[in-house]
């Protein structure tokens, strides 16, 4: 009985693990394949993208954007260095984009330089974003580690203390 009781446990465990890893690395090697994770943190684009998704990014010639496709460009008049916007205008000439999110009911379209396009949003992931700013922080990568490393200790504990 305490042997089924720790494989159950430790096959518990090891699927966190498995899980919890596969969303930290997803965060880290999307970008080897082109691919860029950001957060949401505004409701701008709401409802389309919401608060706490992540949004993947795929970094694409300023030429093949089009009005209705939604875009990430950098910014320094918010608290992060970057914003997601759908473009309403194209102009080639002066080579700017009319950005404006979805949420703003402003009639006037916000006007961006080709140049801070950081890449066009392909895919958004609900919640996922919560957990890109957390371990984004240091703190996160130290807490995340702890949970790791305090996953893999359990299995061994409950043997240790069923053995007793």
């Amino acid at each position: 009985m305490k042997e089924e009781i720790f494989k159950i446990v430790k096959y518990t465990v090891l699927l966190c693990i498995l899980i919890y890893s596969l969303i930290i690395l997803s965060i880290f090697i999307l970008p080897l394949v082109k691919f860029y994770p950001l957060s949401v943190n505004d409701n701008d684009m709401s409802p389309s993208y919401s608060v706490g998704s992540l949004v993947l990014l795929n970094e694409i010639d300023v030429t093949k954007i089009y009005p209705d496709d939604v875009i990430a460009f950098t910014t320094s008049d918010k608290k992060y260095s970057y914003d997601i916007s759908r473009i309403v205008n194209k102009n080639i000439v002066k080579r700017i984009f009319e950005i404006r999110g979805d949420n703003i009911n402003v009639d006037s379209a916000k006007e961006i330089t080709y140049v801070s396009i950081l890449g066009k949003v392909v895919y958004d992931i609900p919640y996922l974003g919560y957990i890109n700013n957390f371990i984004s922080e240091t703190k996160g990568k130290i807490i995340s580690s702890t949970i790791i490393l305090g996953l893999l200790v359990i299995p061994y504990l409950i043997k240790f203390l069923l053995d007793d």
